[in-house]
């Protein structure tokens, strides 16, 4: 049953308790795709279904990221159902605040009235405290250092192609016998870009297994940290208790260049050489490019991986700290102070340190994030605490120290 059947549930039924509405309303939740997110938060940190993944399963880079892929497609999903979850709930909070609103207007069954503004508040409280703590934060977070990772081992792929050190010795093997037509220094130059895109580029073929290692831990790293953190982000059963008794009231080598060599230019300089056509010169002088943009592709994918234990770490994102907006306030007769509360993870509970009502005290939520101490006509000199928590795990907690003084 969704929200939307649920309500008009609701119209066709005034007589039906009112309490087993808020049941249903809660239940209906469990109903909706984005709940599962909250029920199943984590993602799989062994998602090809081996576990643990040893070294000898990850050989080469691109099996890597086929992992990492499914990562993030786990992440992306259950970030999509929970947001979806959420914005279900605000739909529902919405209508039922309103129908309560409303319908006394339209001379609705008392008991109908009470319901929905039942229900307004038991949506609420199931949003900020189930489908809340920043959940969707994370999700995002991890997101973004699994995509820098995924990025990374990209650009090894990328790098290694289109040619390898083979095709590329091959075609040089080729190109050498054209080189004749140069002068010593630009012959020289062209072999020795050659021969530093091969050096690197052997570098990296040969790094290929201990990169993959290390892109995949890093990722799985990412993966233990999201997890931990929806555990840190989770209400206590005390929280979640508490707001439903209250609706009652996320090392590479470094690149040297190969020194150029002429040995090849000194063999040829033996008598006259033949000189280069304007286009074919232009073309072998073009391959130092090629071979200077490959060294570099290779290079650089190879420090990204080799930067791995800095870069794309997870960084939960942060929560605001726990507030309220005074500590400490004095009530008159017919006065009235509103407390505000920020920060820490809704829903916020008060609790007193003795009945105020002795003293004509009495304490209201007229909204989520603000509790409203008022005094009657008759206020007698007193003194209270009054303790305002979140729904954290670590249950942050701020005292209010609330004075009472009769009229003299």
């Amino acid at each position: 049953m969704t929200m939307f059947s649920l309500s008009a549930l609701l119209n066709r039924t005034g007589c039906v308790c009112a309490r087993a509405r808020v049941v249903l309303i809660l239940l209906s939740c469990a109903s909706l795709s984005g709940c599962m997110a909250y029920f199943k938060p984590y993602i799989d940190a062994y998602p090809s279904g081996k576990s643990p993944l040893k070294s000898e399963d990850l050989l080469r880079t691109s099996q890597t990221l086929a992992v990492i892929d499914e990562w993030i497609s786990q992440t992306a999903e259950k970030r999509a159902d929970l947001s979806q979850g959420q914005r279900a709930l605000n739909v529902a909070t919405f209508g039922l605040a309103a129908g309560a609103v409303v319908a006394p207007v339209y001379n609705a069954y008392k008991d109908l009235v009470t319901a929905l503004g039942l229900g307004a508040g038991a949506a609420y409280t199931a949003n900020a405290l189930f489908l809340g703590g920043g959940q969707i934060d994370v999700y995002a977070a991890g997101l973004v250092s699994l995509a820098c990772i995924q990025h990374r081992g990209g650009a090894m792929i990328g790098a290694m192609s289109p040619e390898n050190v083979s095709a590329m010795r091959e075609d040089f093997d080729k190109l050498r016998p054209r080189l004749a037509c140069l002068d010593l220094d630009e012959r020289a130059r062209v072999e020795a870009s050659y021969e530093a895109a091969i050096d690197s580029l052997q570098r990296l073929v040969g790094s290929d297994p201990s990169a993959s290692i290390k892109l995949y831990q890093a990722g799985k790293n990412v993966v233990l940290a999201m997890n931990a953190e929806f555990d840190k982000r989770a209400p206590t059963a005390a929280a979640v208790f508490a707001a439903a008794k209250s609706l009652s009231g996320l090392s590479v080598g470094t690149t040297t260049n190969a020194a150029p060599t002429k040995e090849g230019a000194k063999g040829s300089a033996q008598g006259s050489a033949p000189v280069c056509a304007p286009s074919e010169k232009n073309y072998l002088l073009g391959r130092i490019s090629y071979y200077e943009q490959r060294r570099k592709s290779a290079d650089a994918a190879l420090n990204g991986v080799g930067e791995l234990d800095t870069a794309c770490v997870f960084a939960a994102p942060a929560t605001a700290e726990f507030a309220v907006n005074q500590d400490a306030i004095t009530i008159t007769a017919n006065a009235k102070v509103n407390i505000a509360v920020s920060g820490g993870r809704p829903p916020y509970i008060a609790t007193w340190d003795k009945d105020p009502s002795t003293a004509g005290i009495l304490l209201s939520q007229p909204v989520p994030d603000s509790f409203t101490v008022q005094g009657a006509s008759t206020v007698k000199d007193d003194s209270f605490k009054l303790t305002i928590r979140d729904s954290s795990v670590a249950r942050s907690a701020k005292v209010v120290a609330v004075t009472s003084k009769a009229k003299s």
